[in-house]
């Protein structure tokens, strides 16, 4: 009812609900999550929707271990950028290590592919990123542990959008 009524929430939260990994009441259905996102996106926030669209565009893994979108990572905001990366890491590794990785490049402290592959260059750039954030002990644990992951997202999140960065990105990868 609250959803034919207008009420955007509701909305959001049933999307949310079909394209979920994991416990929930509703069996996952991006079929239907997409359906919805046509029916209803025009009454999301553009945030929010670009945020959902990315989510629930995500088809893979492919064979390079990431996964395939239709949304421009670009397209989210910065508080949406730091919660995907958090779900991305957990649900999507080498998308998380991938966008890492584009990051890096932008910003000069990684010269190697993007490819989404956890590399020790990879993560040669990532304890470069951690000493000039001033803390390299959080990356002792690796990027993947939840502080070193928290250190990332923030930091991407903090710089997020840069269309200087993103240019840069593009011919990069």
């Amino acid at each position: 009812k609250a959803i034919e009524s207008g009420d955007a929430g509701a909305r959001r939260i049933l999307v949310q609900a079909y394209r979920r990994v994991g416990p929930c009441p509703i069996p996952p259905n991006r079929g239907q999550a997409n359906e919805l996102l046509t029916r209803y996106g025009d009454l999301l926030a553009t945030p929010h929707l670009a945020f959902e669209t990315y989510l629930t565009a995500a088809v893979g893994p492919t064979t390079s271990g990431r996964i395939s979108v239709k949304v421009r990572f670009s397209d989210l905001r910065a508080a949406d950028v730091s919660q995907i990366l958090h779900l991305l890491r957990g649900s999507y590794p080498n998308e998380f290590v991938y966008i890492l990785q584009q990051q890096l490049v932008a910003h000069d402290l990684y010269h190697g592919p993007t490819d989404g592959i956890l590399t020790s260059a990879t993560m040669r750039g990532i304890a470069g990123l951690c000493r000039e954030l001033g803390a390299p002990d959080v990356c002792n644990g690796g990027p993947m542990n939840a502080p070193g992951v928290d250190l990332i997202a923030n930091w991407i999140a903090s710089v997020w959008p840069n269309e200087a960065t993103m240019q840069r990105v593009s011919t990069a990868g």
